[in-house]
């Protein structure tokens, strides 16, 4: 079974692609709630419910009726699966729980929703992306302030560059974010994994003599900033105590 990646938005994000995590694959056994809430069938939903139907029930990816409520950022819908059962912090296949769907959409009401009924802030998608980092990508400051308050952890990387919920804000230019992460004392210091990028300096045949390798990456905060030319952020950080002569 090849499943069939989906985002809402299907945005790119600085060069970082969002994670498509709410995964289509066609379940080989229907899974009516979950498959009812991925259609936005709302009153079929609720009939399911009183019905007490199987409302943890994941589909062939492991989404469960919660994760579309939250996909569709339907409040009430949510309401009453978590009143009914649900788990809050139920994760899919490739670890994206209700909360990431809060996330992804920028929902300060989903958010809020899901932590209340004990949602992990530090959950994380298999690639390293936590909650956190994927709410500093869209850019709700109040996602981001709900989060940290509840635990999440600022100074949490992705596995595939190492780079942080600042540095994601940074990189879309979200000062508002920003100032949040910056309330919770995040490592200014730290810093991007450093990668290699062979490049040709001829436009001659290839010829191993004109093939060098760049070094790319190492950045701070401080250097994202400089790179995107975002100065709102760059001064919150100087700031915050950044040094001016991060290279």
């Amino acid at each position: 079974m090849i499943p069939i990646a989906t985002t809402r938005q299907g945005r790119r994000y600085g060069g970082v692609m969002a994670l498509a995590v709410l995964v289509t694959a066609v379940s080989a056994t229907a899974q009516p709630v979950a498959d009812a809430a991925r259609a936005a069938d709302w009153d079929t939903v609720r009939t399911l419910i009183a019905e007490h139907a199987d409302i943890t029930a994941g589909q062939g990816d492991g989404a469960t009726a919660l994760h579309w409520a939250g996909y569709w950022d339907d409040t009430a819908i949510a309401s009453l699966l978590l009143d009914a059962g649900a788990d809050a912090s139920a994760a899919n296949d490739l670890g994206a729980t209700p909360l990431w769907t809060a996330a992804e959409n920028g929902s300060e009401a989903m958010t809020d929703l899901l932590l209340a009924a004990g949602a992990d802030p530090t959950a994380a998608l298999l690639s390293g992306e936590t909650v956190l980092m994927t709410a500093a990508r869209t850019g709700n400051v109040a996602v981001v302030r709900a989060l940290l308050g509840s635990g999440a952890d600022v100074d949490a990387t992705e596995h595939g560059r190492h780079q942080n919920a600042l540095m994601w804000a940074i990189g879309q230019r979200h000062a508002g974010v920003v100032e949040g992460l910056l309330e919770h004392q995040p490592d200014l210091r730290a810093r991007s994994d450093v990668r290699t990028e062979v490049v040709k300096t001829t436009p001659e045949p290839w010829n191993p003599d004109y093939i060098v390798d760049l070094p790319q990456g190492g950045y701070t905060p401080l250097l994202f900033a400089a790179r995107v030319g975002d100065l709102a952020s760059a001064r919150l950080l100087v700031s915050a105590g950044a040094d001016v002569n991060d290279t």
